[in-house]
């Protein structure tokens, strides 16, 4: 996909990790970093940058976007060795939930979206995209529904094409935070940085984001 930039979105970890797939106030992905076993990663928390235009970008023979390793994973490795593989009861919980909220975005359902966000995302949404500036003026709004709504439908042609494609490669956990690999046919892989609370997984982007 081709728009939230490490937000996603990529929006928190972010998910950490990406539809799918977009005014600074500082570190434009507002990120955490965590360490993993061989690589130390920035998880997204609470971005304060709203998405660009789209960019348009083909795969590789990884099926990703690697910049200058065409035939490997050399570029994406904090991704690929983040953590560890995650087991089968979050893989499937991490799944639905990914898949539930791009749903709901291709619906249009701020509300539900939201619902699924971390909570420190969600509680951000207004002030770091509903106003213009820092926001996109097509984002403004005073809620996190209405401010969501408002870019899901912004982004509804891309994700009409995208979200029917929707798979998980793989989920990569180290403690509360986890990154998703998305994967949209012979599409760029993307990711989205998801966080544990209490015992929910939850997203923590508003779209996904480009791999690095």
């Amino acid at each position: 996909m081709k728009r939230l930039p490490a937000l996603i979105l990529t929006g928190a970890l972010s998910l950490c990790v990406t539809a799918c797939g977009g005014t600074d106030k500082a570190d434009p992905t507002g990120t955490t970093p965590v360490s993993s076993n061989t690589a130390t990663v920035k998880l997204n928390t609470v971005p304060t940058k709203a998405p660009p235009a789209p960019a348009k970008t083909t795969a590789d023979a990884d099926n990703d976007t690697d910049l200058g390793a065409p035939n490997d994973d050399t570029n994406n490795n904090g991704v690929v060795d983040f953590g560890h593989e995650a087991d089968a009861a979050d893989t499937q919980a991490i799944t639905d939930l990914v898949k539930r909220y791009f749903a709901a975005a291709l619906a249009g359902n701020g509300a539900a979206a939201c619902s699924m966000l971390y909570s420190t995302l969600s509680e951000s949404v207004p002030e770091d995209y509903g106003e213009s500036p820092p926001g996109q003026p097509y984002m403004r709004g005073t809620t996190c529904p209405a401010v969501l709504k408002l870019l899901f439908k912004h982004e509804h042609p891309q994700l009409a094409a995208e979200v029917p494609k929707l798979q998980v490669a793989r989920v990569r956990l180290s403690e509360h935070h986890g990154l998703v690999v998305l994967r949209f046919a012979k599409l760029p892989e993307r990711q989205i940085s998801v966080g544990r609370e209490g015992h929910t997984w939850r997203i923590q982007g508003l779209l996904d984001s480009p791999m690095p």
